[in-house]
């Protein structure tokens, strides 16, 4: 930049018009190399997050295997198989709300000193924000799972192709309408939970239910 300012003293007048016009390029390029580099962080962290979620859900289907005595390699290391067994789809569900109030319990608790190089030393070399990040994502990935398993015990309890149609129809609308209501809920009475949470069982359970 110093170099362009020596040049643009030692070009004529006449030249102004020239110089503005490198001038706006050089800006325009600063701002792409700004927006490319944020878009490059954000990107990684939400891969970081996304492998994260992955690998605790991948221990939780494990212990779902071990439970319920799956063969893991016919279940391709999948806890969402579970055809006419309903104690597994039992395990399934129990698994799913033990890892969303467990994630919960520690976002809620955790974010605000794990991220804070004042009370974490470590958050000045490490990017803890992100393992808070996937502790909301995991109950997320658990639910794919068990949705899976929910439909496909659906699918072997009944031979009945109409009945089977009306399962599967009747849990999509009863999983769309749960998460609408939940959305509602949330949006309603969780305003700036996520970044300023409440104390006590009250504030854990607008935590919970955000």
């Amino acid at each position: 930049y110093d170099c362009l300012r020596l040049l643009k003293s030692a070009l004529p007048s006449k030249y102004g018009p020239s110089w503005s016009s490198l001038r706006t390029m050089v800006s325009d390029k600063k701002e792409l190399r700004r927006l490319v580099t944020q878009t490059m962080v954000a990107y990684i962290r939400m891969a970081s997050t996304v492998v994260i979620a992955v690998v605790v859900r991948l221990c939780l289907d494990c212990v779902g295997l071990i439970i319920t005595g799956q063969d893991p390699t016919a279940a391709s290391f999948w806890f969402a198989h579970c055809q006419k067994d309903g104690k597994c789809v039992l395990a399934g569900i129990v698994l799913f709300f033990v890892s969303l109030a467990g994630c919960s319990l520690f976002a809620w608790s955790c974010q605000d000193w794990i991220a804070d190089p004042s009370m974490n030393p470590l958050a000045r070399k490490f990017s803890f924000a992100i393992i808070v990040e996937a502790g909301t994502w995991i109950p997320i990935s658990v639910a794919v799972g068990k949705t899976n398993a929910l439909v496909e015990w659906f699918m072997d309890i009944s031979e009945d192709d109409l009945t089977q149609a009306v399962l599967s129809s009747c849990l999509a609308a009863l999983l769309t309408l749960s998460c609408a209501l939940l959305t509602h809920l949330a949006m309603k009475y969780c305003r700036g939970v996520a970044d300023r949470k409440g104390a006590g069982l009250t504030g854990f359970l607008r935590f919970f239910l955000l």
